[in-house]
């Protein structure tokens, strides 16, 4: 999908999940009636435990957690995202997935790769300025 080019991530909620780390978007997949979720590669594996989770994998899924927003609106960038996995090994990188296959590791902020901020409070006042403070969610779980 994007080839080398490495977006950044930093876990919002819980806050800390994660060390602020890059990935490349790899391809489309569809989950239950949501159509823009895309699997993704940690560009470093993550060290230890990801929320509580063993984090050997370096497939995630992500998604958009607001409804009106999408990864496939990357000029839209910062976006706040889910980042899942699926439960079952066998399914990584599956194009097609049902919303039971999937769970939610913690949320995140996509960024751009030459953004080089990592204040939460500073990227998402940037948000509100350019998006407005109301934001709907949209569920993984449809």
């Amino acid at each position: 999908m994007t080839g080398e080019i490495y977006y950044k991530l930093i876990a919002s909620e819980p806050p800390g999940s994660f060390k602020p780390n890059h990935l490349s978007l790899v391809k489309a997949a569809t989950v239950g009636r949501r159509v823009d979720f895309y699997w993704a590669e940690w560009v470093k594996s993550l060290d230890g435990s990801f929320n509580g989770i063993d984090s050997e994998n370096r497939f995630v899924l992500l998604a958009s957690r607001h409804q009106g927003y999408s990864l496939k609106d990357l000029y839209e960038l910062p976006l706040d995202v889910y980042v899942c996995e699926v439960k079952d090994p066998n399914l990584l990188l599956q194009e097609k997935l049902e919303p039971d296959d999937v769970s939610i590791l913690c949320w995140a902020l996509m960024l751009p790769p030459e953004d080089e901020r990592e204040s939460i409070s500073e990227i998402y006042e940037s948000m509100k300025e350019k998006k407005g403070n109301l934001f709907y969610i949209n569920p993984v779980h449809q």
